[in-house]
């Protein structure tokens, strides 16, 4: 059955417990923790500044679940200087990976969200992939026997479907799976039928966003084509879920998330054919 989380992205300021409380009110099933990282302070609830026991209390209290923990690390740095690189530290984003891995399993959340990225430089497609892929199989490694597993999100070289699942496939483990931005993938000229047609079992988690004179606006109501994407998954009977995100952490002067979300949520859910969407629309 599909679900609809909240990304936390959407509360900048707010403490844990506050953005928990606000996922509870709209009715989602789940809550995703946006983080910056270890020593990150962007975010007033990043997971990283709580402690585990306190926010798996307040998600069990809530009735939510922790759906996936969202990094924003990538694997595409380059080595250099080209061989004397090697000698010295080549993993960086391998242990951001590794520490996130570790959170997510102590809060007793399935996914860490990461991304492949791009080539750098001159160097050839084929070389980054084989780059990015490697350090990706690393990150799976440290997930085996955690009760979570690594979702790669589109964006930069592997922004459609098609090239994100070449990624994943490449990686060859069942401890990584994809996460689809359907606003990128859409842009990237994807179509719902592409999004599942190649990503298939591999789907784990697809991400949702509108946007309307390049600024974010509620879902329905912009230039991005929310709704054929989220009835696609209800059609291939995917099961997962489906995250709102509303990025008031990038964007000032949004309307405050308790005013969206609850709309978002109610349209999500009359796509996606779920009971609760049975009450109106708005």
């Amino acid at each position: 059955m599909i679900e609809i989380a909240m990304s936390t992205l959407a509360c900048p300021k707010r403490t844990l417990a506050e953005a928990v409380a606000i996922a509870e009110a709209a009715g989602c099933d789940g809550i995703e923790l946006r983080t910056g990282g270890v020593r990150a302070l962007e975010l007033a609830c990043d997971p990283f500044l709580s402690d585990e026991s306190k926010t798996r209390g307040l998600l069990e209290v809530a009735g939510l679940k922790a759906t996936c923990l969202a990094t924003g690390v990538k694997f595409d740095s380059v080595v250099f200087p080209p061989v004397v690189g090697y000698l010295f530290d080549t993993e960086a984003e391998v242990r951001q990976a590794k520490r996130a891995i570790d959170l997510a399993a102590q809060l007793d959340c399935p996914m860490v969200r990461v991304f492949g990225f791009e080539k750098q430089g001159r160097e050839t497609y084929k070389a980054a992939f084989k780059r990015i892929a490697g350090r990706l199989r690393l990150a799976c490694d440290h997930a085996r026997n955690t009760g979570t597993m690594v979702v790669v999100e589109n964006g930069g070289d592997f922004s459609t479907a098609e090239q994100l699942a070449e990624l994943v496939g490449a990686v060859d483990t069942t401890l990584i799976g994809a996460s689809y931005d359907v606003a990128l993938g859409h842009v990237a000229g994807d179509t719902p039928e592409q999004m599942t047609g190649f990503l298939r079992s591999k789907l784990r988690l697809v991400r949702v966003k509108d946007r309307g004179d390049d600024q974010p606006v509620q879902v329905g109501d912009g230039e991005i084509p929310v709704e054929p994407f989220v009835r696609q998954l209800e059609r291939s009977r995917w099961s997962g879920p489906v995250v709102f995100e509303w990025e008031a952490a990038w964007y000032e002067g949004l309307v405050p998330i308790e005013e969206v979300l609850p709309i978002a949520v109610r349209r999500l859910c009359d796509w996606a054919g779920l009971t609760k969407g049975a009450m109106a629309v708005a």
